[in-house]
């Protein structure tokens, strides 16, 4: 399908967010299911994380690039962030924070209820 924009649409009380993108996968279910949309605010710097916080995460491991929503946690190891899924089936996983390429806190999902 093309993406295209026609209008506007006002959606109340919804924060302002440097972009937004159809999620796949279920490390998020039942919070957040495969086709949701989810509005975010890029951060600059990985000092500014909050940590708890759900994140867009954008990475490289081994010569390939990843993104994921995930929880961001602390990492007892020095130098790395605890990516969690909601998902119980899905491990945690360490992240080295030199991977990471770009992140964008979550402000918002919407969920597509009727399929057309």
């Amino acid at each position: 399908k093309n993406q295209y924009i026609e209008g506007r649409i006002l959606i109340p009380n919804i924060p302002a967010c440097d972009g937004a993108l159809r999620i796949t996968g279920d490390s998020m279910y039942p919070l957040l299911k495969s086709g949701d949309i989810v509005g975010f605010m890029e951060i600059g710097n990985v000092e500014n994380i909050i940590f708890g916080e759900i994140y867009l995460v954008s990475f490289q491991l081994d010569g390939d690039d990843y993104l994921t929503v995930k929880y961001v946690k602390r990492s007892e190891k020095e130098g790395y962030i605890t990516l969690v899924s909601y998902n119980q089936n899905h491990e945690p996983m360490e992240l080295p924070i030199v991977n990471i390429q770009a992140m964008g806190i979550v402000k918002f999902s919407i969920r597509k209820h009727v399929m057309l």
